[in-house]
């Protein structure tokens, strides 16, 4: 646990400095990040012991790969990336419902910005080109585990989570009892 927290970090530095070409707002970024309470959270904290702190993590590294990779032509932005993504869907499988559409939503703005620049769709060909190894390589480092693991992941999110009755009993033992006690569920655990 916490050398994911370290190696976000580390990523989350290099990733700052890039970008804005000094140390300064890297510093400054980790002495945010240092600042979060999240990592103190009774559930899903640096101190439960589950898979949810470790994922927060690798999406972190994953999103600063992603945006330093530009537009995926840095291969060693690029490799991270693919890396922090084969980790974290292989750790935390429900992470592919937040990171693919980070993922996706990225790759279509680069291409509207290009468009933007240039008036012609030719031009975000190379992007989509530059983004097809990056998200192949992770996609066939990762279909393995999740199609070995389909019947579990079934029962579990679809059985589990939908149509079995583990929903109500939860709902019930936090108090979700009907429409807006579940609508302010989340904003209230804020």
């Amino acid at each position: 646990l916490l050398l994911h927290f370290f190696a976000l970090q580390v990523v989350l530095f290099f990733a700052f400095r890039k970008l804005f070409g000094r140390s300064t707002p890297a510093f400054v970024t980790i002495a945010l990040l240092l600042t979060t309470i999240g990592r103190h959270y009774y559930a899903g904290g640096i101190q439960d012991f589950r898979l949810d702190f470790p994922a927060v993590c690798l999406y972190g590294i994953a999103l600063c790969a992603l945006i330093c990779s530009n537009r995926f032509k840095e291969r060693s932005w690029a490799t991270l990336f693919t890396v922090a993504v084969v980790l974290l869907a292989t750790t935390r499988f429900i992470a592919l419902a937040y990171l693919l559409p980070a993922i996706f939503l990225t790759i279509i703005l680069w291409g509207a910005l290009e468009f933007r620049r240039t008036r012609s769709w030719r031009s975000a060909l190379p992007i989509l080109r530059a983004s097809r190894w990056p998200i192949l390589g992770a996609g066939l480092l990762i279909a393995p585990t999740i199609l070995s693991r389909l019947e579990m992941l079934h029962h579990y999110y679809v059985v589990g989570h939908v149509t079995g009755p583990e929903k109500s009993i939860r709902a019930q033992q936090m108090g979700v009892t009907d429409l807006f006690s579940s609508l302010v569920y989340y904003p209230k655990s804020l």
